[in-house]
């Protein structure tokens, strides 16, 4: 009903630069992580072109789960007792003391079941056969925290930030939280218990540190910066992962809470 869709894979870098350029559109938006790991931001920006997200190198902490931990770890952000392995025998050694229940995923952000809650060392042998079987370059081995999920989103120039919303996926596939662990099959926003203070705390520990730390080693990351937290029983926060974009279905709740259009905001954060 809006918008014209177009036959273009988002890691055909080429010719999407090449489409951008010939019918003269003025800022693209990316929310692709494989995209933007073959570097799509860095070509447009090379071709002159107004693009809307971050470039290769500052967004490896939110497109590599490995990369992500290690960046949470040096920042000393509070983060589930982690370890991450590319060798089989390895992990299958650290699941035997393993505490359970414990969580293990794929490094990158696939679509599908790439998030595993293992309740035994038995779920767990099983969950790495088949990780490990299609070539899955790292795997993470995670301590399960019990309270309450959300994301988090803020905009950013790569300076400065600004919170946009709190979300809380489903992740469940089937009732009763049971099942495999998916993207998300339904949220809801904003996060009634992520107040102010919490927003604040967020923003304070988790997002200008890591807008800091990207500043001082590659270029500024500009772009929607998510973060996937849990408020455990102690009302602590503890910080899962980043993604470069709006997770689906948290998008929709999104648009439909937020006041101001999205495109005049992604394109002040372009020209900082």
């Amino acid at each position: 009903a809006f918008a014209t869709c177009i036959d273009i894979q988002p890691n055909n870098i080429d010719e999407l630069v090449d489409f951008a350029q010939a019918n003269e559109i003025n800022i693209t938006i990316i929310c692709d992580d494989e995209a933007i790991e073959e570097g799509i931001t860095d070509a447009f920006n090379e071709a002159g072109l107004m693009v809307f997200g971050p470039e290769k190198e500052s967004a490896r902490f939110a497109t590599s789960k490995a990369v992500g931990k290690r960046f949470m770890y040096k920042l000393k952000m509070p983060t589930p007792k982690f370890g991450i392995f590319d060798k089989e025998s390895s992990a299958r050694e650290y699941i035997k003391n393993a505490m359970y229940p414990i969580f293990i995923k794929s490094e990158r952000h696939e679509a599908g079941e790439n998030n595993h809650l293992c309740l035994s060392e038995r779920e767990a042998n099983n969950i790495l056969n088949k990780l490990f079987s299609i070539d899955s370059p790292k795997v993470i081995i995670e301590n399960y925290i019990s309270g309450r999920e959300f994301s988090f989103y803020a905009v950013t120039d790569g300076y400065n930030a600004l919170p946009i919303c709190s979300v809380v996926p489903y992740k469940y596939s089937s009732e009763k939280d049971g099942g495999s662990i998916t993207k998300g099959v339904g949220a809801y926003a904003p996060a009634s218990f992520a107040d102010e203070e919490i927003t604040c705390q967020i923003l304070d520990t988790v997002i200008y540190p890591a807008l800091n730390e990207i500043e001082k080693n590659a270029s500024p990351y500009v772009g929607i910066i998510g973060v996937d937290l849990i408020l455990d029983n102690n009302n602590n926060l503890q910080v899962i992962e980043f993604n470069t974009f709006f997770n689906e279905p948290d998008i929709e709740c999104i648009l439909s809470l937020l006041n101001d259009d999205i495109v005049t905001l992604l394109r002040a954060c372009t020209v900082g």
